[in-house]
């Protein structure tokens, strides 16, 4: 079974919209430069955006799929082809001479300020 994303690419080729690195010339308006976006979404979802302003609707309607066709079948998932992993995080320890408690309005310059 193809991937949404195979299924919306092989649409975009087979109507000449010349589809490379996530750009396409739109398939729903006369389109000099490469206007349409696309990329694989979480789950396995074709993600498609007119940067023209055509409408998903129109833009599917020119292409002979249906929404349906953006999303994985139900009960199969699948992992974008590119994932980025959440990089390292770095914590700076508390100084040993630190204050135990910290009085926040004083700390953050609010002590004369009125409260409402």
């Amino acid at each position: 079974m193809r991937r949404p994303i195979e299924v919306l690419v092989a649409a975009l080729e087979s109507k000449g919209c010349k589809p490379k690195n996530g750009s396409a010339h739109c398939s729903a308006h006369k389109d000099r430069n490469q206007s349409l976006s696309y990329s694989e979404g979480a789950e396995g979802r074709a993600l498609v955006n007119c940067h023209a302003g055509c409408d998903l609707g129109a833009i599917l309607d020119a292409l002979a799929l249906e929404t349906s066709d953006l999303f994985p079948v139900s009960g199969t998932t699948h992992k974008p082809a590119v994932r980025a992993e959440p990089g390292p995080v770095y914590v700076s320890p508390i100084p040993a001479d630190a204050p135990r408690s910290l009085d926040l309005p004083r700390f953050c310059g609010q002590e004369d300020k009125p409260q409402y």
